[in-house]
């Protein structure tokens, strides 16, 4: 596999700070994927093995149930090495025979990643695409699918990799998708150096969070019915705090827990959602789905 920066192969200097629990990489320069065919690795721990590929095509597609005859460009992820290594995104069916599309999410710095998430492992997940009609007189762009199209700026990748420790670990890689999302940039990345420990997107520092096994400490029951979640602390703490995040990491819901219990009515739309209780010592994290 090649790596690329522009229109040649040069070599990557990254500068990695390993005194920290946060094992983080500079890319210098970036990698731009832009043409066809172009390809490269992210090695997370850098220990000389590729942990997931990037590449960019385009190609001609045509439809055995309609007309529509088109010439598209992608950007692509996936795992690469390990069939252990997986990316956060959905899985979407596409009807009876259609086979299963993968869309890797696009987070927001300090988004939560650990096994709260839901993780694909296969090898062709689409960031983003679009297309030109052929059969249109003039060929305008169209927006496709995939998280991150058309222009994302500086968002992040949820990633958790079996690393040369033989451990699982959680991390981020930031990348940009621009010009209609035809071109990828990948700026850095990062990893946390502790065993199934959750790392924030774009920490640098590492060590921020508690071992996954251990998040839920607080006791406290969450639930959602409708359109509402319902909420029943069962112990008594004080300044305790809940927030709301949805599937992209963006919060759209914070307060003081007050009473032992609580209702919570979303006016978003329904999916999958977040909820996040923190007190002093302790803390409980968990999806839920509105519906």
């Amino acid at each position: 596999m090649q790596q690329y920066s522009g229109m040649a192969g040069v070599l990557l200097l990254m500068h990695s700070d390993l005194s920290a629990q946060a094992i983080y990489t500079d890319i210098d320069p970036d990698i731009v994927l832009q043409f066809d065919d172009e390809t490269t690795g992210v090695d997370m721990d850098n220990d000389g093995d590729f942990d997931f590929a990037f590449f960019k095509l385009s190609y001609y597609w045509t439809s055995t149930f309609s007309t529509d005859y088109e010439f598209r460009h992608a950007l692509w992820c996936g795992p690469y090495g390990s069939p252990e290594n997986e990316i956060a995104g959905e899985s979407v069916t596409n009807g009876a025979g259609g086979g299963t599309s993968y869309f890797p999410f696009a987070f927001e710095s300090g988004s939560l990643i650990n096994n709260g998430l839901d993780f694909q492992y296969w090898g062709y997940q689409k960031m983003g695409s679009g297309f030109y009609d052929i059969l249109s007189s003039d060929w305008i762009w169209h927006y496709d699918n995939g998280f991150w199209s058309p222009n994302i700026d500086s968002s992040y990748l949820g990633v958790r990799f079996i690393g040369s420790d033989e451990c699982r670990h959680y991390g981020w890689i930031r990348c940009s998708t621009v010009d209609s999302a035809k071109t990828l940039i990948i700026h850095d990345y990062a990893y946390e150096m502790k065993c199934e420990t959750s790392i924030k997107a774009g920490d640098r520092i590492g060590d921020t969070n508690v071992v996954v096994g251990e998040i839920n400490t607080l006791n406290v029951m969450v639930y959602s019915f409708g359109n509402i979640i319902y909420i029943k602390l069962n112990e008594q703490l004080k300044d305790t705090e809940i927030r709301v995040f949805d599937i992209m990491g963006k919060e759209i819901f914070f307060d003081e827990v007050i009473n032992q219990f609580s209702q919570i009515e979303l006016t978003e739309s329904k999916g999958i959602y977040f909820v996040e209780l923190i007190s002093a010592e302790k803390k409980y994290t968990k999806k839920i789905f509105i519906n």
